[in-house]
């Protein structure tokens, strides 16, 4: 099912996208594209898929919130590949904890933006180069 195919994957240092990464190695996709702000997080993730013996292991380290990053990632995966199959773009973090009353403006912003912003940016790159499957998952958890 995903032999022979070219992703992207955000959010590829960790959690749902690291998961997602190492699937796609395992299913002999032919090429990953991968994107994180954690850069070490990201190096481990490529050099796993390597080890699995993925050849094309693209890496861009960036801010999810900024958006000619995004779009310049997904540009630079087609042209490297010549064809996107699909996309997991699951960039997310987790929200501060505790009570409501307590929860500082700035946390609220950075994680909304990340979380739903950050998904947000990656969809008109996404639908002018892919000709497969995109999964986006905007993340909000519940503070409180």
């Amino acid at each position: 099912m995903f032999a022979n195919k070219f992703y992207c994957v955000s959010g590829a240092a960790s959690g749902i996208g690291r998961a997602t990464a190492l699937e796609l190695a395992s299913e002999k996709a032919s090429g990953l594209s991968l994107c994180d702000l954690n850069a070490d997080g990201l190096k481990d993730t490529a050099d796993e898929c390597r080890r699995m013996g993925l050849k094309t292991v693209l890496t861009a380290q960036f801010d999810i919130r900024n958006q000619s990053d995004v779009e310049s990632w997904i540009e630079e995966a087609y042209a490297t590949f010549g064809r996107l199959d699909g996309a997991a773009n699951v960039a997310g973090i987790p929200g501060s904890y505790g009570a409501i009353a307590t929860i500082v403006q700035e946390d609220w912003d950075r994680t909304l933006s990340i979380n739903l912003n950050g998904v947000l940016h990656s969809l008109p790159a996404d639908t002018d180069f892919h000709t497969g499957q995109l999964m986006q998952q905007a993340n909000l958890e519940f503070w409180g």
